[in-house]
């Protein structure tokens, strides 16, 4: 009977020490996340709103989430869409607006299209490319709603390039934020730099 018990006694510490390490790493997750992600959308809807370079306002968010797709884990960067979504429209967004929905589906195709890719630099220029597809016909069904009508297409293709090109120069340095918040998590034991 002392040997069972005994038996007993290591896998219960094993599960309550994996129990805590795991509640330490989802702590560290919500932490730095949760500033990233209210860092970057401050920054989208003040800073850069008003900055409007190119005459577009990049979108943080998406490169926040592609980093965290690569460098993480899907799950994660789904509730971090979620999250981001909701706090975009509250802070900055004009009703109707559906940035979660929009940062959801963005996670669920660029999961699918990362599942081969490495955790590389070049990984990441490669899905916010991918992403700015879906950013612009968001834009677009956005413009749509707010003027009520179809805009002129030189309009559209002007506001829509001058994003794409804006988020992809704006959201290049936001891979090494995720990578460091990545890092400091655990995500990944084995990092490639470039």
């Amino acid at each position: 009977m002392n040997r069972a018990s005994s038996n007993k006694l290591p896998s219960s510490r094993a599960k309550a020490h994996k129990k805590g390490s795991l509640t330490l790493t989802l702590t560290k997750r919500i932490i730095l996340y949760g500033i990233m992600i209210l860092v970057l959308c401050t920054a989208q809807c003040s800073f850069f709103s008003a900055l409007k370079s190119f005459g577009a306002t990049p979108d943080l968010i998406l490169g926040m989430l592609v980093g965290i797709i690569l460098l993480d884990s899907p799950s994660a960067a789904a509730v971090c869409a979620l999250v981001a979504g909701y706090t975009i429209d509250a802070i900055g967004s004009v009703p109707p607006s559906f940035s979660p929905i929009y940062y959801l589906a963005c996670v669920a195709l660029l999961s699918m299209l990362s599942a081969k890719m490495l955790p590389r630099f070049i990984s990441y220029g490669m899905l916010v490319a991918a992403g700015l597809i879906g950013r612009a016909a968001f834009t677009f069904i956005n413009m749509c709603i707010a003027s009520a009508s179809l805009p002129s297409w030189r309009y559209a293709l002007t506001t829509l390039a001058a994003e794409a090109i804006c988020t992809l120069i704006f959201c290049l340095p936001i891979y090494f934020l995720a990578k460091l918040c990545s890092a400091a998590i655990g995500a990944r034991k084995k990092f490639d730099f470039m």
